[in-house]
């Protein structure tokens, strides 16, 4: 299931971001969470999800512009949604733009 998360009514410049694909059919096996019943990929979770380490979370030393690298988990993300944020310094122009107070919408497509 996509989905989108998107400006509405509000006087900011806040950016569309917007994943239209179905993670769950290319998810990593390592990052997948299954379902309960059926045993199918219900999800994708994070790298830093799946293995909390500093590295893949941004985490202390890990934690500026200067030291954190993607990973082939947040590359993976980004070939599959090149709109998405896949990591905390992925885009840092495009988190300031958003500065004013405005209302989202979150979307999912199917």
């Amino acid at each position: 299931m996509g989905m989108s998360v998107t400006p509405h009514e509000g006087r900011s410049n806040c950016p569309v971001l917007a994943c239209r694909k179905d993670l769950t059919q290319t998810c990593p096996g390592e990052l997948q969470v299954r379902a309960a019943a059926g045993g199918g990929v219900a999800a994708c979770k994070s790298g830093c999800l799946a293995f909390g380490t500093d590295e893949l979370c941004c985490h202390n030393t890990y934690n500026s512009p200067a030291t954190y690298r993607p990973s082939k988990y947040s590359d993976f993300f980004k070939s599959e949604c090149p709109q998405a944020f896949t990591y905390a310094h992925d885009n840092p122009s495009l988190t300031h733009q958003c500065s004013a107070s405005c209302e989202l919408k979150v979307i999912f497509c199917h």
